[in-house]
Formats: structure tokens, sequence, C-alpha cells
């Protein structure tokens, strides 16, 4: 347990995208980078608002390779982007306390995608508390892995409703 104790702490002294999470009636101490592959990270993005920014990480995936990954032909920039828009005409994606967490499920896409944006300048996206969006957490799933997104927009949004770990997230001035 000690050892295990002091490699949690040197793991989240090392990068601010390091955080255990636990699941409902079961504990499980995970990476968030085991979703999260440092090339899913961007630092910075510069669109100042919901649609640009959204657009503005698909374009970062697609450049480093993480949507051919994920999704079988036929999902290209301008289809994902569609259907996350979809997805936020039926309700803002924004979670207030500058978050937002633009996601969707789609039939046809094979893996799992998270992506992290950080916003240092703020994006306009229509949240609860009308405050602009710092950190974006998106994600692109197939319907047959629901629970999985369920369980993990669970476990990011006790995360991020700390105000310190927010901070630092939006922080991070790279990608480790």
């Amino acid at each position: 347990p000690k050892a295990r104790l002091r490699a949690l702490q040197q793991a989240r002294e090392r990068s601010p995208f390091f955080v255990p999470l636990s699941f409902s009636s079961w504990q499980v101490i995970m990476k968030l980078t085991s979703f999260l592959p440092k090339k899913n990270v961007l630092v910075g993005i510069r669109a100042r608002d919901k649609e640009g920014a959204i657009r503005e990480i698909l374009e970062a995936l697609k450049e480093r390779g993480a949507l051919s990954r994920a999704a079988s032909e036929g999902f290209d920039v301008d289809r994902l982007f569609g259907e996350l828009m979809a997805r936020e005409a039926q309700g803002s994606t924004g979670l207030g306390s500058s978050v937002g967490y633009p996601h969707t499920r789609v039939e046809g896409f094979e893996e799992f995608l998270l992506a992290v944006a950080t916003a240092p300048n703020g994006v306009e996206y229509d949240t609860p508390d009308g405050r602009p969006v710092k950190l974006i957490l998106m994600a692109v799933v197939p319907p047959e892995k629901n629970s999985l997104l369920l369980g993990v927009m669970a476990c990011l949004s006790r995360l991020v409703a700390k105000e310190d770990i927010r901070d630092r997230l939006v922080r991070a001035t790279d990608r480790g």
C-alpha cells in the first residue's frame, strides 16, 4: 500500500493529466492517460467560440492520426463535427466552472476517443454560469461503449469539480 501510494504521488507530480479515478461501487485506480494518449491533448487552442473550438480539436486529432485509429473509413472531421453539433443542439454540454464536455455516441465508430484541450483565453460556450470555457473534454464513442462513456464522464465531472485541479490543467504548458 505505501509503495502504491508513493508511485501515485510521483506520477501526479510528473503530469498534470494524471488523476486517480474511481467507479461507483468498486474502486479502481486508473490513469486518465490510459484513455488519453498525449497526441489527444491540446494545450492553448486559439478558437474563441464553441463551434470553432470543436472543429479545431477535431482537425488537430486528424493531423495527429487519432481519428484514423479510432474510426473506420467515412469518419472525417466534417461528419464528426456534425455529430457533435447535433448533440449540442439537444442541449449545451457546457458544464459551468469553465468546463465544456462535447460528446456524442456515433454508430459505426470503433473506439472510445477522448481528447482534452485547454483554452487559457476562454471560449464562448453557452454554460449555465455564463463563464467562458477554459477546459474542454471531448468524447466520441460507439453506442455499445455507453457504459464506459458514462463512467468516464462521472469521474471527469468529479475531477473537474475541484477548482485546484481545473486550474492546474488549464495552466499546463505541455501535453506531459
